[in-house]
């Protein structure tokens, strides 16, 4: 064999898994582009309350019926006090913002001690879930928990 056509094993390895993620990583939109999201998405407050995949065979809402996904349930204390827990689930107030073309949604809860602000765009294949916590005294605030409850659907029928 000709040493020049030789392929290493190692060389070749590099060059499949090159291609593999050219061919199968999500490809961003550039802001000129007009691109419908590859989800079904209900907003509710602050939270997702159906997400589900457009054109999906079996039409399936991931988020369990009745439920949200991204409230979230934080454990925080200034100094040695208590600890306090706040949970989004449970807030009276949840003043939430949803973009005219349905692709951003915000939500603010302004606490005594810290806000918190939740944020998801929507995009072609990606729904980014971004979450700020920013303290709002003048005094350390410790986070001592943080969760992200996931209430998926787990009861699908064909």
């Amino acid at each position: 064999m000709d040493s020049k056509a030789q392929l290493s094993r190692r060389a070749f390895l590099q060059a499949a898994g090159a291609a593999t993620a050219a061919l199968t990583l999500p490809r961003r939109a550039s802001a000129s582009e007009i691109t419908e999201s590859s989800f079904v998405i209900r907003f509710d407050d602050g939270a997702i309350a159906s997400l589900k995949r457009r054109g999906d065979a079996f039409d399936t809402d991931y988020v369990a019926s009745g439920r949200r996904l991204g409230d979230l349930i934080v454990r925080y204390r200034s100094g040695t006090a208590e600890w306090q827990t706040f949970q989004s689930a449970q807030a009276t107030e949840r003043p939430s913002t949803t973009s005219a073309a349905g692709d951003r949604h915000e939500v603010m809860y302004r606490l005594p001690e810290m806000d918190i602000k939740v944020e998801y765009s929507v995009a072609d294949a990606t729904v980014d879930w971004n979450i700020t916590l920013q303290n709002r005294t003048d005094r350390p605030l410790e986070i001592g928990g943080l969760a992200f409850p996931f209430p998926m659907n787990s009861s699908f029928q064909q």
